[in-house]
């Protein structure tokens, strides 16, 4: 396909002025693999498109809220007031029970203390890294690879990337553990082992990470 398009892709390090840029996003590869367990996931149903029901937009401000939650949680060393005061001011039109309720789970889950990089804790650590360049029809295009990573910790010398789902209804034990092996975390392993210098992981960690001593978890 390259060779009937004449293609040429070339690898980059860094963003290229006036290129259309087209995000390879974590989120939209975990939906890609497979509609149906997300929307499991998502809905405790499982309609192949449950994402897209009218309800879908408040499951993922629901998601977000908790994900704020989480993160201010671990970064004041587990300050219950502040996380739900924080999560419910940034995302108001998510009911504050829900968040209570939610977030009254976080304090059993013993999670390794979060990797430290550039003196912050590794949680919701956002990524947007440069990739490849290609011309197409006198146009310039760059990929950027981006998503966000939930905690990272570096425990008994290996690193563990650990991913919080949000989920309304009961959920089922196997749907997590497949979720371990899902594109999404193939996605943040390969990120981790091949951009970890702009990551600026320590170089211990990086060791580890060369050896093969990476993971990923669901919580």
């Amino acid at each position: 396909s390259n060779q009937r398009m004449n293609i040429t892709f070339e690898y980059q390090e860094r963003p290229l002025t006036g290129a259309i840029i087209i995000y390879l996003n974590a989120s939209s590869l975990k939906v890609s693999a497979c509609p149906r367990r997300y929307g499991l996931m998502v809905t405790g149903r499982k309609p192949a498109r449950a994402w897209l029901d009218p309800e879908g937009e408040n499951i993922l401000e629901t998601g977000k809220a908790l994900h704020k939650f989480a993160e201010v949680f671990t970064t004041t060393g587990g300050d219950l007031v502040e996380a739900l005061t924080t999560a419910s001011r940034q995302y108001p039109h998510v009911a504050r029970s829900v968040i209570i309720a939610a977030g009254s789970t976080r304090p059993r889950i013993n999670l390794p203390p979060p990797l430290i990089v550039n003196g912050k804790p590794a949680v919701e650590v956002t990524f947007d890294i440069p990739w490849y360049s290609f011309l197409h029809k006198g146009k310039l295009y760059q990929f950027v690879l981006c998503g966000t990573m939930d905690h990272i910790a570096f425990d008994n010398g290996v690193l563990k990337i650990y991913d919080f789902k949000s989920a309304r209804g009961k959920m089922i034990e196997y749907v997590l553990a497949k979720y371990e092996h899902d594109t999404q975390f193939a996605f943040y392993q390969w990120v981790v082992k091949k951009f970890k210098a702009r990551m600026a992981l320590p170089l211990e960690v990086c060791n580890a990470v060369d050896g093969g001593r990476i993971c990923s978890h669901v919580v």
